[in-house]
């Protein structure tokens, strides 16, 4: 499990200099009930969760696309419970990914921003799955 500001980074193809060619820090995650919308969370809770993001200049483009995406991440309940997002059932009603972190990165780019999910309370868990390459987790800070 990484602790919030830790990198976690993937890409060992392309041309990268021999370092990972994304690299990307989870800077915070907070539960929230900041909404540009009147709108309530269906599943409970608002997570905000802070990404810098860092592509090198020979990442290729497979490694580019997508990799954030909303649909990438998921959490696990207090019961142990995992929560995917693939059908979206997680996506913030007010601005899910504003920066837009979860589209085609360029390579040789830093990109900083916020992704918004709607999450059970009892939210113990975020998880990141890169498809084919790993998957990442973080605590969730607990109510309070």
């Amino acid at each position: 499990m990484k602790e919030v500001g830790q990198e976690g980074a993937y890409g060992s193809e392309g041309d990268c200099g021999g370092e990972p060619c994304v690299a990307f820090t989870v800077t915070d995650i907070s539960r929230t009930s900041e909404c540009e919308y009147p709108i309530e969370p269906v599943e409970g809770q608002l997570l905000d969760v802070d990404l810098t993001i860092e592509t090198k200049p020979g990442a290729s483009e497979y490694m580019l696309t997508g990799s954030f995406q909303t649909y990438n991440w998921s959490v696990v309940t207090a019961e142990g419970v995992t929560k995917k997002n693939e059908t979206g059932a997680l996506m913030s009603p007010c601005n899910a990914d504003p920066d837009g972190l979860g589209g085609m990165l360029n390579p040789g780019s830093k990109y900083a921003g916020m992704l918004q999910f709607d999450v059970p309370a009892d939210s113990q868990t975020l998880l990141l799955e890169v498809p084919g390459v790993d998957t990442w987790e973080w605590p969730i800070p607990a109510v309070g």
